[in-house]
């Protein structure tokens, strides 16, 4: 039991790297989430990286909608390739979670301005 009026701080990594909770967790495997049903055990509220009813992120929609836009420009002006290898990719925790320092390649598509 929680008292009434503590204050609390959750770390969100943990819910999102627990077998209990995510099938092959410490992997970063996007397709989980967009094919639940094959990647079982999945629960999606286990992790709420921007918290939820009266005191959620107020940038939530703008942060979705930046990832959303500049997802769509990257794909449809450039081929990419990452070039740093995965395995030397971790997360680095400073105001949020954020991978570490990686490079990509990008090469322009011919035709898309």
């Amino acid at each position: 039991m929680i008292p009434r009026g503590t204050s609390l701080i959750t770390l969100n990594e943990y819910a999102g790297k627990r077998n209990r909770w995510f099938n092959d967790a410490e992997t970063f495997n996007p397709q989980r989430w967009l094919n639940p049903e094959q990647h079982q055990p999945h629960s999606p509220e286990a992790l709420i990286p921007f918290g939820s009813g009266p005191r959620f992120c107020p940038g939530r929609q703008l942060a979705l909608m930046e990832i959303k836009a500049s997802i769509a420009m990257i794909c449809h002006c450039f081929d990419w390739q990452l070039v740093t290898p995965v395995e030397k990719i971790h997360e680095e925790l400073s105001f949020v979670v954020q991978p570490s320092a990686y490079s990509i390649r990008l090469k322009p598509l011919t035709g898309n301005t």
